[in-house]
């Protein structure tokens, strides 16, 4: 999904529940991570469940997350690197993902940034 679409979504309620469900649910709709990506994966460290950010031969960026939630703020992170926008505009979403998520999601953020430095083909 794209980060014009995630962004319309989320912004289009105040109710945090409703939220968290459409988190889970740009979660469920990411793609799984293809076989041409998964030559590179590194496993984020400080996230309170699973993930890993990988990419292709062709650069570009997947990611796999074991829990709903997790998976929904991957995805979205990944969809506002692919667009080239600034990580701030996650926050700016206002999904009340609590202290440890959101250590979770700078640890992917930190990534991210240093992604093409760590990763060569």
């Amino acid at each position: 999904m794209r980060w014009s679409e995630i962004k319309s979504l989320l912004n289009g309620t105040d109710d945090p529940v409703t939220k968290l469900e459409i988190l889970m649910d740009i979660g469920r709709d990411m793609p799984p991570v293809p076989e041409s990506a998964q030559t590179f994966c590194k496993k984020i460290e400080g996230c309170s469940s699973m993930v890993e950010i990988c990419k292709d031969s062709n650069g570009k960026v997947y990611g796999a997350a074991a829990s709903g939630i997790v998976r929904g703020i991957t995805a979205i992170l990944l969809a506002i690197h692919n667009a080239g926008v600034a990580y701030s505009e996650f926050d700016a979403l206002n999904l009340n993902l609590g202290a440890q998520r959101m250590i979770g999601k700078d640890s992917i953020i930190e990534y991210l940034k240093t992604f093409p430095m760590l990763l060569p083909f």
